[in-house]
């Protein structure tokens, strides 16, 4: 006898529920999965919009004071606008810095090079050597390639 025909139909009954459960743990496994991979993706892209923001934030100051962006520092210095200069260069640091934490894009790791290309001679100096520890390995490697380039 073909051991199909002997099964009982409470036997039958119950191999389907397991292949039913079974299923429905794989749908719930995937479900989690997706869930995961969709917050994952939804932090990242939030960390990429406030990185972006504060990019915007600085070229906004840069549009309103244009002799920080673009430094005479003899004048500055005259002007005793030397710290004001300093923590614009602060702001464009740190902006650069979350931005490309959170982008991971070469096209930022330009825009970086050509923002702080700007601003070597006070990068270069004493005052921000003591600082370089506060930014990111990242950002330290591109001013020292720009430093290098100058050269």
């Amino acid at each position: 006898m073909n051991s199909i025909q002997d099964m009982s139909l409470i036997d039958l009954a119950t191999i389907i529920s397991g292949f039913g459960t079974a299923i429905a743990a794989l749908v719930a496994v995937i479900g989690v999965v997706i869930a995961i991979v969709q917050v994952r993706s939804y932090r990242s892209v939030q960390s990429e919009n406030m990185a972006k923001s504060l990019f915007r934030d600085y070229l906004k100051e840069a549009l309103e004071r244009p002799d920080l962006l673009s430094p005479d520092h003899e004048k500055l210095a005259e002007a005793g606008r030397m710290v004001e200069y300093e923590l614009f260069v602060a702001h464009m640091l740190y902006s650069l810095d979350a931005v490309l934490a959170n982008t991971h894009s070469t096209e930022w790791r330009e825009v970086a090079r050509g923002e702080l290309a700007r601003h070597m001679v006070f990068l270069n100096s004493y005052e921000f050597q003591k600082q370089r520890q506060y930014y990111s390995v990242e950002l330290i490697q591109i001013i020292d390639e720009n430093r290098a380039s100058e050269t």
